[in-house]
């Protein structure tokens, strides 16, 4: 079964498109909005009228006899449906607020739009719903003169703020019950990167790769001044994956692995390398790995042939670490910041 939720111009009414595999047929029915998302316990400012509509921005799978799945806006809730009940509904679920944009600026709030994937991730975990939230400590103090032409062709300076991550914060929550109401999601975690363990082997890796400077370095470079992005819940408990680069829109990315129960550091892999600025494959966890026999990943390194091999260095300094039981999958889909 493949599903698809198309909104309408009535708020409180969609269009659920289905495909059956099993006969190869479309089909299109109405759906209600039978449970609407409750008001929000905290006064939404004029900068965060983005809260007010349901944007989707990922889709899951929560599974169970009616085949239920879930539209989700990341900053806002999600729409969940029994997508193989015959007269399917819809109810909306709540998501945690991100207080730390509703309530800077003075109060003002944050000036939130689009997609909040950059720092906000959900997973569902045996009929579990995981949430992660990046709350970013980000200082503009230093500034950067750039050369800049006016409209009438003549050259002049305009300077801009040059933005340096302090630190990072990780928050976790999840959520079993699945209901309308704001209680039903419990915190688990906060894990802050200025304060988390590096096991020695890693921290091996992280100095090999340059994504942290050794001590006495000028500049420092400390786990909390990486700049983090694109939070992934794990398909276990408390690991979360994050999207590291050495500054902003730096086109060479790393996935790190954080266990925010312990906030311990597990490992860092090379991710990818984008030609293009500020722009990064998207991925999320997988059970996949399972399925697959060890042995099939393994390619051993025929002899005389050393020379031509290129070793695999994903999880080389981690040798005493214990990964997650999943891997990392990725998707075609492009981010931006």
């Amino acid at each position: 079964m493949v599903a698809s939720l198309v909104s309408t111009r009535k708020f409180d009414f969609y269009e659920l498109h289905r495909f059956d595999s099993r006969t190869g047929v479309w089909s299109q029915v109405v759906v209600r909005l039978v449970e609407p998302q409750i008001s929000f316990p905290f006064r939404i400012t004029r900068n965060s009228s983005r809260l007010g509509y349901h944007l989707t921005s990922a889709v899951i799978t929560i599974g169970g006899e009616g085949g239920r799945m879930g539209w989700v806006d990341l900053w806002r809730g999600i729409l969940i449906c029994d997508v193989l009940d015959s007269e399917p509904e819809l109810r909306g679920v709540p998501l945690p607020l991100p207080m730390d944009l509703l309530t800077c600026n003075n109060g003002r709030g944050a000036d939130i739009g689009g997609y909040a994937n950059p720092i906000r991730g959900i997973a569902v975990v045996g009929q579990c719903l995981r949430f992660v939230h990046l709350e970013a400590i980000i200082s503009t103090a230093s500034r950067t003169t750039l050369p800049t032409y006016s409209s009438d062709g003549d050259e002049e300076t305009e300077t801009f703020p040059d933005p340096v991550m302090s630190d990072w914060v990780i928050h976790t929550w999840s959520n079993s019950k699945m209901t309308a109401s704001w209680e039903d999601w419990i915190v688990d975690c906060k894990a802050r990167a200025s304060h988390a363990t590096i096991p020695r082997k890693v921290m091996a890796k992280m100095l090999n790769s340059g994504l942290l400077s050794p001590e006495g370095a000028n500049p420092v470079r400390a786990l909390g001044n990486l700049w983090v992005s694109h939070p992934a819940p794990g398909t276990d408990d408390g690991v979360v994956y994050l999207l590291a680069r050495l500054k902003f829109e730096d086109p060479k990315a790393f996935i790190i692995a954080l266990d925010t129960r312990e906030n311990t550091l597990l490992g860092s892999a090379d991710f990818a390398t984008e030609k293009k600025r500020g722009a990064g494959i998207t991925y999320f966890p997988s059970n996949i790995s399972k399925y697959i026999d060890p042995k099939d990943r393994i390619f051993p390194i025929s002899k005389g042939v050393e020379d031509n091999y290129e070793e695999s260095s994903l999880n080389e300094g981690t040798e005493s670490v214990e990964f997650p039981f999943e891997k990392i999958i990725y998707s075609g889909l492009k981010c931006c910041w």
